[in-house]
């Protein structure tokens, strides 16, 4: 019942920060926005045929990651294919035998922050 009231004061608010201080409920802290660290390095390895590991450090503040490649060269033309996750680390399988392909990650934080890796590129087994 308490949370059905809050909810209808939060909606009568209509986000005026003098009506709900004044509601009597106590109010969520707003989350300070923390820069994000900058990716330094990207590992990638290729220990099996048509594999490569793509990793990055945790960065703090991340929310996810995007793991990312595309063929060589890279041109303005060039179709990334991503694999969005949790994980600083990913596998990405199926790929062709002595083809060079680049790689790099973006960690993604809160309100739309983003940190960018550098390229690596890599001839697959």
């Amino acid at each position: 019942m308490l949370s059905e009231l809050a909810e209808y004061v939060t909606l009568k608010a209509n986000g005026d920060p003098t009506i709900l201080v004044s509601s009597g409920f106590e109010l969520n802290k707003e989350r300070g926005e923390k820069a994000m660290l900058a990716i330094k390095e990207l590992k990638v390895t290729i220990d099996r045929n048509g594999e490569a590991v793509t990793q990055v450090k945790r960065v703090a503040g991340a929310k996810a990651y995007i793991h990312q490649y595309t063929l060589d060269p890279i041109t303005g033309d060039s179709v990334w294919t991503n694999k969005c996750t949790t994980s600083n680390s990913y596998i990405f399988t199926g790929l062709t035998s002595k083809e060079k392909y680049w790689f790099q990650v973006i960690a993604i934080g809160l309100n739309g922050q983003e940190e960018v890796s550098p390229l690596q590129s890599r001839v697959i087994q």
